[in-house]
């Protein structure tokens, strides 16, 4: 798996669910066998196959979506609390990778004064800045943040990380803990990894501990992470879960695989549920369409496409002074400073 988006997805620390999946993830799943929480065998046979099988197939899910493709769905999000559904909400995206480039759209109805408004946002990296419009009810677009990217690769937000979270799923037990570093991150610990099987054929049950001395994006002290691997199947997660180990705290994730795409199987549902609680919780459920090559034209990229010059990004993004014009800023002023006490000092001397 490429290990500088695994860095990136790391800075990202203190995200709750409800702000790092914006528009998807969660429904009624099952929760866990108990047994998944449970220290067990370690088969190294299995251990050895997912490594000399596991990670090229991974490593093929992880490059054969990234350049040219698209994909539209919607999802659905349910908060109850207390028995009692607080919040229900329905969401439409639609999601475009042309090469390195991101674009991220998602819409959804709100009122606002007795009168139904449609919102629409669109986060978009390119390879020189990325940003953020939005526009309400078919109006202009407006600019609501962008950065610059002086090194030319493109800039990742969270919310893109999202999405290459569910386009990686099949290789993913929660967002960059993936199954690659489960078994090989020092920060982990392999505690049960054996083959079962069902209905559907064998399996592999992998259980894994996490050591990390305090929670950074995806990853919780001293919770236990469960998968539910098919080898059959590309080697894929067809169940997943965290159990933090606090408060009863857990995320529980199913997915459910259409026709491949590119010879290898695309999520058709994810569902995701936070909370052991059966009356309070939050659930998440994204449906997606059959995938295809990217819909979006090069220009959907860049500001101009929303009637927005690129002269506008310096209000959220300046360009950044290289460090040798700062240095001869800063000396320049230094000189400056010397001349005006100098000249202070001559003037005192003649008043005396």
């Amino acid at each position: 798996m490429r290990t500088r988006e695994l860095s990136l997805a790391s800075e990202y620390r203190s995200l709750t669910l409800l702000r790092v999946l914006p528009f998807a993830l969660v429904a009624v799943i099952l929760p866990p066998p108990v047994a998944f929480a449970q220290a067990g065998k370690i088969d190294q046979a299995i251990l050895k196959r997912l490594k000399t099988d596991g990670i090229p197939s991974w490593e093929k899910l992880d490059s054969v979506w990234k350049h040219d493709f698209g994909v539209v769905g919607e999802s659905e999000k349910v908060v109850v609390f207390e028995g009692a559904q607080v919040l229900t909400r329905t969401e439409q995206f639609k999601v475009c990778f042309n090469d390195e480039f991101r674009l991220i759209e998602r819409q959804w109805t709100f009122d606002k004064d007795g009168i139904q408004k449609r919102q629409l946002e669109r986060r978009i990296a390119n390879n020189r800045y990325s940003f953020l419009v939005r526009q309400v009810s078919g109006g202009p677009f407006t600019l609501a943040e962008a950065e610059r990217s002086p090194s030319g690769a493109p800039p990742v937000h969270e919310q893109h990380l999202d999405y290459q979270w569910f386009v990686d799923v099949g290789s993913r037990i929660w967002f960059d803990v993936t199954i690659e570093v489960a078994i090989s991150d020092p920060q982990f610990r392999v505690t049960q990894l054996q083959e079962e099987t069902d209905e559907k054929g064998s399996w592999v049950r992998l259980v894994a501990v996490c050591d990390v001395p305090e929670r950074t994006f995806g990853r919780f002290p001293g919770a236990t992470y469960w998968a539910k691997i098919r080898p059959d199947n590309h080697w894929l997660v067809e169940e997943s879960g965290v159990d933090l180990n606090v408060n009863s705290v857990k995320y529980n994730v199913t997915v459910d695989y259409q026709e491949a795409f590119r010879d290898i199987p695309f999520p058709k549902t994810i569902k995701v549920r936070r909370g052991s609680d059966p009356d309070t919780y939050d659930e998440r459920s994204i449906t997606f369409s059959i995938p295809t090559n990217s819909f979006c034209s090069k220009k959907e990229f860049y500001t101009p496409y929303y009637g927005i010059s690129e002269s506008a990004l310096d209000v959220f993004a300046p360009v950044e002074r290289s460090r040798i014009s700062l240095v001869w800023a800063g000396v320049v002023g230094i000189g400056v400073a010397f001349l005006l006490l100098w000249v202070s000092r001559r003037f005192r001397a003649r008043a005396k």
